[in-house]
Order: structure tokens, then C-alpha cells, then sequence
């Protein structure tokens, strides 16, 4: 689950970050400690809202489109993948936005469906 930044995490954070904006989230790469964190848009602009940092394998970026990926483990079977951020007038923001279920939504949704979500969808960061 997100935390609120702390005095702790920023004092320890390393000098120099790879830092890539996705519609949905800045993602801060420690490249050196091989470790990356995100840090959620669009919530409360006073109380920022990050992940923990996660250790990762490697990150590709794409140069001739806006994807990147990012391997997990050394053996590539687990990923992370998002696309850059376009700027004002990103078509992709309105598309992808992430969006809040009331529990009786979930509830309602059809079981089945959430398993094949769970096994057949990629796995996409915004």
C-alpha cells in the first residue's frame, strides 16, 4: 500500500534519480542500487504519495515510443510496463485513468471475469 513520504525516506533518498513521468505516477529510479519507487498523482497535492522501494532487474525504454518496461527478477517472468506521459493534451491520460470501485461495484462484478483479468492481462503501471 502507498505511504506518505516521511523526513526518513527523503534523507535517504541517493543524489541522482532517472526520473520518468507516466500519466499516472513519477516513477524514481535508483539505478545505482538497482531499487525504484512511484509516486502517485492526481491525491492530495499537500500530502505526497509514494511506494516503497522495490528492488528491480533492469529497466528498457523504449527510444522510438513512449513505452518502458521494467524486469523484476533476472529471469524476466516479472514486469512492470507503462508509457511515458505525453504532456497537456495527453489522450492517453483520459484512457488509462486509474479509478476509484465502491465495494458494491467489486461485489457485483462477476467472479469469473476477475480470474481471467488475474491470468490474462498484462501487467501495466500507470
Amino acid at each position: 500500500m502507498p505511504q506518505p513520504i516521511s523526513d526518513r525516506d527523503t534523507q535517504q533518498a541517493p543524489e541522482a534519480l532517472l526520473v520518468i513521468d507516466s500519466c499516472h505516477s513519477t516513477w524514481l529510479f535508483d539505478e545505482a542500487n538497482h531499487r525504484f519507487r512511484r509516486m502517485v498523482k492526481g491525491l492530495d497535492e499537500h500530502l505526497p504519495v509514494t511506494t516503497d522501494w522495490r528492488p528491480y532487474d533492469r529497466l528498457v525504454i523504449e527510444e522510438s515510443s513512449d513505452a518502458f518496461l521494467v524486469f523484476l527478477d533476472r529471469s524476466s517472468t516479472r514486469l512492470l510496463r507503462s508509457r511515458r506521459h505525453l504532456g497537456a493534451g495527453c489522450d492517453r491520460c483520459l484512457e488509462e485513468a486509474t479509478s476509484e470501485l465502491s465495494l458494491r461495484a467489486i461485489a457485483d462484478f462477476p467472479a469469473a471475469a476477475l480470474r481471467d483479468l488475474a491470468t490474462t492481462a498484462p501487467a501495466f503501471a500507470g
